[in-house]
């Protein structure tokens, strides 16, 4: 890490040698960062020590964007783990209370994954090589809630048979219960509408005919798994209650 600016030939800033003032330097000991890391959070992502550190000035972007979504995605699948538990105890308000906390930690993937579109194409190519096998497949937070949602569909099957649900989301009996599951539903909603943000910023890279990063046919393989449910049974239930109306 430096404390002062590094320039090319060119007069641009170094990609290797990212600048930071000494003023903003010196606040790196205080218990504030010291706290919440800073320091080793900008090491990870401007450290020249690093083999494969920061070379062209928009990969700073690209590893902000990738590394924040992993935060928040782990956050959105640790809420998700308190709220299966809340939502197998029946304490409905918790519960959705936590799933709506995940919803949000998704939104604001989608919502940083949207900065990479100022990002000119040429520019992420000439980086891409640097990535080698890597790949937003790999995602160890989208593996991590995915697998959260998917327990909360076990959840679901354990705690609720098919008449109950149809009687929680078809009357007014249990409103709390369907608030909670509601909140289940748009949270693999959510994490649908990721898929869909993750194509289109895919295309716009890549083109639709370009095999992916990480090996992957790209395009194809994402779409193939575009509109897929991790809690089929509550999504069923709209078709049984629109047939009985």
């Amino acid at each position: 890490m430096t404390t002062g600016p590094n320039t090319t030939d060119a007069g641009s800033v170094d990609p290797g040698h990212l600048p930071l003032p000494q003023h903003v330097h010196a606040r790196l000991v205080t218990p504030y960062a010291e706290y919440l890391h800073v320091r080793e959070l900008y090491d990870l992502q401007t450290d020249t020590n690093d083999p494969v550190g920061i070379r062209h000035p928009e990969e700073l972007l690209f590893r902000t964007v990738h590394q924040s979504c992993e935060l928040w995605l782990r956050l959105g699948s640790v809420e998700v783990g308190r709220a299966n538990a809340a939502l197998a105890s029946s304490a409905y308000a918790q519960a959705q209370r936590l799933y709506t906390r995940a919803i949000a930690c998704v939104d604001s993937v989608i919502d940083a994954s949207a900065m990479l579109e100022s990002m000119p194409v040429a520019d992420y190519h000439a980086f891409r090589i640097y990535l080698v096998g890597a790949s937003g497949l790999q995602s160890p937070g989208y593996v991590y809630l995915r697998e959260q949602l998917m327990a909360a569909a076990a959840v679901v099957d354990a705690g609720f048979d098919t008449d109950v649900l149809y009687a929680v989301f078809s009357t007014e009996t249990d409103i709390a219960a369907r608030s909670a599951l509601t909140a289940v539903m748009d949270l693999d909603a959510a994490l649908d509408r990721f898929r869909a943000r993750h194509i289109d910023i895919a295309i716009r890279f890549l083109g639709a005919g370009t095999s992916g990063t990480g090996g992957t046919d790209g395009i194809p393989f994402l779409r193939r798994h575009l509109g897929e449910r991790n809690v089929p049974r509550l999504w069923e239930l709209s078709g049984r209650i629109a047939a009985a109306s």
